[in-house]
């Protein structure tokens, strides 16, 4: 293996915080196969300076925790990151990407396992009170069920009391 070329990055991680890390690709003249480091790749994205974990951290923090951007950097900052608001905000964007990824990947096992134990309710959206403006929509994936929507934003449905799979909005009583 003959050194393609080295380059230094700075980067940070929660466990490290802010490093430089001088990255060497290396060639073969036999194949023309070129390759670097596994851990560094494990640890950064290839062009970004900021490690997985604090992609993580940033992005439960931001969505979970409803911490804002300001807090965010002086957190940070105590474990030694140094980043501004825009790269807070930049990194909670780039954390619901990667989970919407993860989902579509794992959506197909998902269903398997659904359809195997006999469907269980996904989805409950806009669940507001009385007049709220939120439509309430209830989608079900078990067998004999629907998905039921009600258009007028009204409480949540209820069933029939049949035993149907069918649904009636409260402002339609």
């Amino acid at each position: 293996m003959n050194v393609l070329k080295t380059k230094t990055r700075e980067l940070a991680t929660l466990a490290i915080g802010d490093f430089i890390a001088r990255e060497t690709k290396y060639r073969c003249p036999a194949c023309d196969i070129t390759a670097g480091s596994e851990e560094l790749s494990s640890l950064v994205q290839k062009c970004g300076k900021f490690g997985y974990d604090v992609l993580v951290y940033v992005g439960r923090a931001f969505f979970l925790g409803c911490r804002n951007s300001k807090e965010l950097v002086a957190e940070l900052n105590e474990k030694n990151i140094s980043i501004c608001e825009s790269e807070i905000t930049y990194l909670a964007r780039k954390f619901v990407i990667y989970l919407a990824l993860a989902h579509r990947k794992a959506k197909n096992k998902t269903r398997a396992l659904l359809n195997m134990n006999g469907g269980y309710i996904l989805h409950l959206d806009g669940t507001g009170e009385g007049a709220s403006p939120h439509r309430t929509r209830r989608r079900s994936r078990g067998p004999g069920q629907v998905v039921s929507y009600c258009p007028y934003g009204c409480r949540p449905m209820e069933s029939n009391g049949d035993g149907s799979s069918a649904h009636r909005c409260w402002c339609q009583s």
